[in-house]
């Protein structure tokens, strides 16, 4: 099992940019759902922000709220680095203010974490942990899971997904990128799932305990989306594309599980100097799991969504949340830089936000709360709360405890999850 280093700088690259499981079974054909592309004309953009300078507010005279009380949420998680430049998660309570280090964390690399049980734990290649960083679960050592680096962990642990990359292409890139399935209980067997190597580590997800949804290359070498049984059985292609795809990097099913969307990058590393080519433009897809249809959405200058994490349902699973990034365009171009968007599960665009729309014309991390109309972001040095078209700057406890002056430099960000319920309500255990 070889691994390279190059999926795993781009991701660090990308994280510090927004920061500031048998033979695997033959597959079923395509569905016959029709795709519809939704209109490239530019999302309507949101009202003009108005920005409110604030004076001291109630939580400015507050004393800062114990790390040991009870998470609210809702929740995000940064992976910080220290001044002697280590790296661990810290949970912020965007409710209370509560700030929470996880030395236990110390180590992960940006982008490696991923909530689990609804947001009552984290997993972090192999290991989960609770809120408080309490280890509670890892593999049984006779699984023989020699490198869980960029896994995902099915929601009854029985199972581990991973992508195992082998060979090199001339510029030292894996040739080939299979998803192995590998069960955490007796007789520990292992399944290859992908036939063409065209897995991505960041394009791998769980609908539930039974299914598993990740890419490969159908028998022309174009990428397409597929779910499994972790065995293999009920292999099934979910889309019919017929164009050459560069990358699909992102995937979130909708909490109701009835649809996937998904993020597709054309070009991963653009020429520089750089032209605009409105072919290079990524687009974010949506497929209706029933198989009743399929949309692509253009979103103008997208080179592409946040790898593994830049799209968000909300708790009805009927409006999509997408977190990108522009084409290098100049700096001048209104649509240069990140990019949000909010989406109908049709496809149709309700409005954008754009980096230029930000109050230091620059946007970091970004993370919905408990909907995806409200949005805390960073921009410049300031933190800002989103909501309504409006935005705010937040202030004293209202605000994460991040920067080079606590010693605690964010160079990665987990969302909040919307729909969290508190730490109150988590009964996650080490059984």
């Amino acid at each position: 099992m070889m691994k390279t280093n190059a999926l795993v700088l781009a991701l660090v690259l990308l994280l510090l940019a927004a920061c500031g499981g048998a033979a695997a079974p033959v597959a079923t054909g395509p569905t016959d759902a029709a795709t519809a592309v939704i209109g490239v004309a530019t999302p309507a953009v949101a009202e003009p922000v108005e920005s409110e300078p604030l004076t001291a507010t109630p939580t400015d005279t507050l004393p800062p709220v114990s790390a040991d009380a009870p998470l609210t949420g809702p929740i995000i998680a940064f992976t910080v680095e220290d001044s002697y430049e280590d790296t661990y998660l810290g949970l912020f309570d965007t409710a209370t203010g509560a700030y929470r280090d996880l030395p236990s964390t110390l180590g992960i690399a940006p982008g490696t974490a991923s909530w689990f049980g609804g947001g009552c734990g984290l997993y972090v290649d192999g290991r989960l942990f609770d809120l408080r960083g309490n280890l509670v679960w890892t593999p049984d050592p006779a699984a023989d899971v020699a490198d869980a680096h960029g896994s995902q962990l099915s929601p009854d642990r029985a199972w581990l997904a991973h992508v195992v990359e082998s060979g090199a292409t001339a510029d030292g890139s894996p040739a080939r990128r299979d998803v192995e399935l590998v069960r955490l209980s007796a007789p520990f067997e292992r399944f290859l799932l992908t036939g063409n190597g065209g897995g991505h580590p960041a394009a791998l997800v769980w609908a539930d305990a039974t299914w598993l949804l990740y890419t490969d290359a159908d028998a022309e070498g174009i990428l397409q989306l597929y779910r499994a049984a972790p065995d293999g059985g009920g292999r099934e292609q979910l889309t019919s594309h017929t164009e050459l795809l560069d990358q699909i990097n992102a995937l979130a099913v909708s909490p109701d599980g009835r649809r996937l969307a998904y993020g597709v990058r054309n070009v991963v590393v653009p020429q520089q100097p750089y032209t605009y080519n409105e072919a290079d433009e990524g687009w974010v897809g949506i497929v209706e799991l029933d198989g009743s249809a399929a949309r692509q959405v253009r979103l103008p200058k997208l080179a592409g969504v946040e790898l593994g994490r830049g799209l968000v349902w909300d708790a009805a699973g009927a409006r999509l949340l997408v977190v990108g990034d522009s084409l290098p365009v100049g700096d001048d171009d209104p649509l240069h830089g990140r990019q949000v968007h909010w989406l109908t599960a049709d496809g149709t665009v309700e409005r954008s936000f754009y980096q230029a729309d930000a109050p230091s014309g620059q946007i970091g991390w970004v993370s919905p709360l408990s909907d995806i109309d409200t949005l805390l972001f960073s921009s410049g040095a300031d933190t800002y709360r989103y909501e309504a078209g409006a935005v705010r700057r937040l202030e004293g406890a209202e605000r994460p405890p991040l920067g080079m002056e606590v010693g605690r430099r964010p160079v990665g960000v987990l969302p909040a999850v919307v729909g969290f319920a508190g730490e109150a309500a988590c009964g996650l255990s080490a059984n």
